[in-house]
């Protein structure tokens, strides 16, 4: 179901999906490869902060299964807005249900374009899963999440200069601690290289991203680590 409604305001880095060009043999050119590894790099570098920003209730706010970024790739771009020549960034809210699934999605901000907002929220409902809100007793709740997503076609894809050897985008390790029953207790950012944004901003205390951890079926508390890179490479 999608309504507009009035725009709000939110923070957090948005999802960039990139339309890449493609040479007549179907190989992918450089300007492609800078293309998906923008996307997947702006991706990596998501910390949920509009989720963090926006919950009423930090205690109990939803947190995504995979990052977001992982629901869109170059293909997702609309066709109808591929002819038209059309991008732009639309803000979603989703409305998600007691079992972390999406139930509804509303436009609050449009990107300018029915097709780039109806397939923004599409992507959402059909790949958005979450862990869901809770309430101050720790049972699941009905939430609200803001999903930013920036359609941008090729000629506005940067270039990326090699000249100088390797090209780092994204480069992150991040600890959490969990107790028994799998809530963040502690976050740690051992490294966070280019980014500005704190990874552990997506995960405040008592949040359950993960499943509760057990050894021969007894509860135990746990560390969970988590690294990501992505960098590009001249041939």
């Amino acid at each position: 179901m999608i309504r507009p409604v009035s725009a709000c305001q939110w923070q957090g880095t948005d999802v960039v999906v990139y339309r890449p060009r493609r040479a007549a043999t179907g190989a992918v050119n450089t300007g492609d490869i800078m293309g998906k590894a923008g996307w997947i790099a702006l991706g990596v570098l998501l910390s949920s902060q509009s989720t963090v920003a926006l919950a009423r209730n930090k205690e109990a706010e939803p947190v995504p299964l995979v990052n977001p970024a992982t629901w869109f790739d170059e293909d997702s771009y609309p066709p109808e807005a591929l002819r038209a020549g059309a991008q732009g960034r639309a803000v979603v809210r989703l409305t998600i249900d007691e079992h972390g699934t999406p139930s509804q999605c509303y436009v609050a901000v449009s990107a300018g374009n029915a097709a780039l907002d109806t397939g923004t929220c599409n992507l959402a409902m059909t790949h958005g899963r979450f862990t869901p809100a809770r309430d101050a007793h720790g049972n699941p709740r009905p939430s609200t999440y803001l999903l930013p997503v920036r359609w941008v076609l090729p000629e506005d894809v940067p270039e990326v200069d090699l000249g100088g050897g390797r090209h780092v985008f994204a480069d992150q390790i991040v600890k959490l601690s969990l107790d028994e029953t799998g809530a963040v207790t502690a976050c740690k950012t051992v490294k966070n290289a280019v980014s500005i944004l704190d990874p552990c901003s997506a995960y405040p205390k008592d949040v359950r991203p993960f499943g509760a951890p057990t050894r021969g079926g007894k509860p135990i508390p746990a560390t969970v680590t988590m690294t990501s890179q992505v960098y590009m490479d001249g041939d």
